[in-house]
C-alpha cells in the first residue's frame, strides 16, 4: 500500500506529480486454499490537519512484477 501527503497549502498545483511512498505491504497466501475474491486489511497511522491523503494498493506476482495500481482513495483532514 503507498501514501500520497501533501500539505493543504501545496496540493493546487495541477501540473505537479503525485509522489507516493510505501507503508505497508499485505502478504497474500494461497497456497492450499482456494483464491479470494476480497481481503481486508487495516493500517492505521496518526492524521495530521491540514494534508490532503491519497492512498493505492498495487499487486505483484510471485516474480515481484507489479500489477496496474488500484483506484485510489483520497481524503483531506
Amino acid at each position: 500500500m503507498s501514501r500520497s501527503k501533501v500539505r493543504l497549502a501545496d496540493a493546487d498545483c495541477e501540473d505537479c506529480p503525485v509522489l507516493f511512498e510505501r507503508v505497508a505491504d499485505i502478504p497474500l497466501e494461497f497456497a492450499g486454499r482456494q483464491k479470494k475474491e476480497m481481503y481486508e486489511f487495516t493500517h492505521t497511522e496518526p492524521v495530521e490537519t491540514g494534508y490532503r491523503y491519497i492512498y493505492k494498493v498495487r499487486a505483484y506476482a510471485r516474480a515481484k512484477v507489479p500489477g496496474p495500481d488500484s483506484n485510489l482513495v483520497e481524503f483531506i483532514h
